[in-house]
């Protein structure tokens, strides 16, 4: 590769200067390359390999209550995105959520029932420091982003789940694990900010997808009734909580 580079560069330079220059910028830019490859492989080979963590125990709980109660089957386990490190799921629990007291009482508010709406089925202690939360809601308005093909602007948006992949020290050695930030804005009708909260907490907690049917939390748009956490939620979240992730295991 870096006699290739240092050709091509040589090839297209018109003075022996300039052959000279095209040859050393070809080596140096093939070196760094093999240099990031090398640095990649060996961060890979340092990840822990994916493995099943324990499903929290109140999550199986509310998927066998459906099974007795003979509700209805299905779910949208395809549609969950499956990252580099795994499914973003969650190996200690309770996950712990902070909510920004800046966004106000009736923010707050109804940001915490959804929080609460979701305790029923997965394990979450609500705290009041971010700085240590596995999940921060904080209150913030989104920028708008042009549309990358047609330039044009989008609606307003919401609200927005992202994460940060990072490495925690332990007692007995160092852990690969993750934290979930929530940018949810203020000034919105009660009823949509529950909405668009209880949607965004199931991302949090690992449902990385978005259901195709309007009668889940996690379908992709708002509807004019807004669902409640259905059982193809629940589902769909115990099957991902049932599968191998690096998040939460040890590094080599």
């Amino acid at each position: 590769m870096i006699s290739y580079l240092a050709r091509w560069f040589k090839a297209r330079s018109t003075t022996p200067a300039r052959r000279r220059m095209g040859r050393f910028l070809g080596i140096a830019i093939a070196f760094v390359c093999m240099l990031a490859v090398t640095l990649q492989t060996g961060w890979a080979q340092s990840l822990p390999p994916s493995q099943v963590h324990p499903i929290p125990a109140m999550l199986t709980q509310a998927v066998q209550r459906l099974e007795d109660a003979e509700v209805g089957p299905g779910d949208y386990f395809d549609a969950i995105e499956r990252k580099a490190v795994g499914y973003l799921i969650w190996s200690k629990f309770p996950v712990t959520v902070a909510i920004d007291p800046l966004g106000g009482d009736r923010w707050k508010l109804q940001v915490t029932a959804a929080v609460v709406e979701w305790q029923r089925y997965f394990p979450l202690k609500i705290v009041s420091t971010p700085e240590t939360a596995d999940i921060r809601i904080q209150s913030k308005r989104l920028a708008l982003k042009p549309d990358p093909k047609t330039g044009k602007l989008p609606r307003f948006r919401s609200a927005e789940t992202h994460y940060d992949v990072l490495v925690s020290e332990g007692s007995d050695a160092k852990y690969l694990n993750h934290r979930m930030t929530i940018d949810l804005a203020s000034g919105q009708a009660d009823g949509v900010i529950l909405s668009v909260a209880r949607h965004e907490v199931g991302h949090a907690i690992g449902l990385w997808g978005h259901s195709p049917n309007p009668e889940d939390i996690m379908y992709f748009s708002q509807v004019s009734k807004a669902p409640l956490i259905s059982s193809r939620d629940l589902r769909t979240l115990y099957r991902v909580y049932g599968q191998p992730t690096r998040l939460g295991w040890a590094i080599k």
